[in-house]
């Protein structure tokens, strides 16, 4: 598939090596931002909790 769209785009097919390198590389960056949103994300949503159980606790 993507050698027909650099076909397409008149590019050489040499270049599929090069994008699919590239590409590798930034999709490893991209789901490692990703894993430390998600991370950072359930961190601060833990503390919230367990502040607000911390406050609405009666006794």
């Amino acid at each position: 598939m993507m050698s027909t769209v650099l076909t397409a785009a008149g590019l050489p097919l040499e270049g599929i090596a090069l994008v699919a390198g590239i590409d590798r590389l930034t999709d490893g960056f991209r789901t490692l931002l990703n894993v430390v949103g998600n991370v950072a994300n359930a961190t601060i949503l833990d503390k919230w909790e367990s502040r607000d159980a911390k406050n609405s606790t009666v006794g």
